[in-house]
């Protein structure tokens, strides 16, 4: 899965996807939609198919949000009636969903934060796409960044120092 993210990061259309590409590409998604409710999941497994996502917003932008959407592993806003964006900023009707239990149930544990890295890179590729599906995406990713990780990444243990840095220089791109 890894080359085929590399393969689909240089790709510049859908029509340069080869035949052979598309049966991996459909299996990410089935992938990470089997493996979503497991007790102890395999996490870089779905961190490889979060990025094969990620490679393929550029290309097919609509049909690969439905389908991560529709997966209910991205961080919600329940409600986006709120009339007062503090509301949203307090954490009302919001849900971490998936991403928030890997952090918290697997990667804390394992000092090793792979899904949360796709999850950021997926966050920052849809974001840059500028479909401004705010209520969808980006607002619940912020909410997520600043309530549940920002303020406790100083107090995480890690494999690698590197990773801390990364984290912290990818949520600093966001404010």
């Amino acid at each position: 899965l890894k080359y085929l993210n590399e393969a689909l990061k240089k790709t510049k259309s859908l029509t340069n996807i080869s035949v052979e590409m598309v049966h991996p590409t459909e299996m990410c998604i089935d992938l990470l939609n089997k493996f979503k409710a497991v007790q102890q999941p395999p996490v870089e497994l779905m961190a490889n198919c979060l990025n094969v996502c990620t490679a393929l917003l550029p290309l097919a932008d609509a049909e690969i949000f439905i389908r991560v959407i529709n997966l209910a592993i991205l961080p919600v806003i329940t409600n986006d009636a709120l009339g007062d964006y503090k509301k949203y900023a307090h954490g009302s009707c919001y849900d971490s969903n998936l991403v928030g239990t890997y952090l918290v149930d697997v990667e804390k544990k394992r000092e090793k934060f792979d899904f949360l890295l796709a999850y950021i890179s997926f966050l920052r590729c849809y974001t840059k796409l500028q479909r401004k599906k705010y209520l969808q995406v980006e607002i619940p990713g912020v909410i997520f960044l600043l309530r549940d990780v920002f303020p406790h990444l100083h107090v995480w243990r890690f494999q690698s120092q590197l990773v801390k840095y990364k984290i912290y220089a990818e949520i600093m791109g966001f404010i």
